[in-house]
């Protein structure tokens, strides 16, 4: 009689850990693509502040290396494809 009775609590608490896994897995999904989201918009706000900033110095290449070099952003010789894509 005993042994029934730890078998059916340790189905029952079997079946309660699973149910909270599941429900929990979906929330952590939820979490992870929030922060990824406000991760990628704070992104596009500092990217849409320096173009303003390049745009206001002059737009051209000269503007954007002198406002890169104020703001501490690092852009190398040997790539000048990353200041080509600038809309500028």
């Amino acid at each position: 009689m005993l042994a029934g009775a730890d078998a059916a609590g340790v189905n029952l608490a079997a079946l309660t850990g699973e149910n909270a896994a599941k429900n929990n897995a979906l929330f952590m999904l939820a979490i992870s693509y929030l922060i990824t989201a406000i991760s990628i918009r704070i992104t596009a706000y500092e990217i849409h502040d320096l173009y303003v900033d390049i745009e206001k110095a002059g737009g051209d290449e000269a503007a954007a290396r002198e406002v890169l070099a104020q703001t501490g952003a690092h852009v190398s010789a040997s790539r000048p494809q990353a200041l080509a894509a600038l809309p500028c």
